[in-house]
């Protein structure tokens, strides 16, 4: 187990979804197949990541869940039909592609993907990072003194530490959220 799936299990075993070997059956990239199975992603609610509608066992690929796919994101490398479609952060929806174990940002805006992590881990940690320092910049968390600005440093400084290529893209979705974390009364 490494330090990011140790601390992605810090979340509840009820506020994460693992995967059977059946739903994961078509992912090739081992490490990533295993991360469904046994540590699971985050899926307490919060506005970060939603899950897919329905169960894991209900988990479709891009080419199942898109008519379109092409035609709504042109760059798309071959072989995207197959990722699997785990969710959506604000705006967009999030794959895994199977083969890699790369985390893809498909933006609701049609523009073009982008890698958004390099992997389950590191996605799940920066979810788990977001909920570590939610009592920080979340007017709703009881906390009277809450420092935004502060906790959106912490969590660029943890999250260039885990994935630095994650925030060298730049219309990455992570760059608006961190936006939103320093900025909460501009949401």
């Amino acid at each position: 187990m490494t330090a990011l799936t140790g601390d992605v299990r810090r979340f509840d075993p009820e506020e994460r979804t693992t995967f059977s070997a059946a739903a994961v059956a078509s992912i090739r990239h081992e490490p990533s197949a295993d991360f469904l199975r046994n540590v699971g992603i985050p899926a307490s609610p919060n506005p970060w990541f939603d899950l897919v509608d329905g169960s894991p066992e209900q988990v479709r690929t891009l080419g199942d869940a898109y008519e379109d796919l092409r035609e709504q994101w042109t760059d798309l490398p071959e072989g995207a039909e197959g990722w699997l479609l785990l969710g959506m952060v604000p705006y967009d929806d999030i794959a895994l592609d199977g083969v890699s174990g790369t985390v893809y940002c498909l933006p609701g805006d049609a523009s073009e993907t982008y890698p958004l992590n390099k992997d389950l881990p590191s996605f799940a940690h920066f979810l788990h990072l977001l909920e570590k320092e939610r009592a920080n910049y979340d007017f709703e968390s009881g906390v009277e003194n809450i420092d935004p600005k502060s906790a959106a440093a912490r969590l660029t400084e943890q999250m260039r530490e885990i994935d630095p290529a994650a925030l060298d893209v730049t219309d990455s979705r992570w760059h608006d959220i961190l936006e939103y974390v320093a900025e909460p009364e501009a949401r």
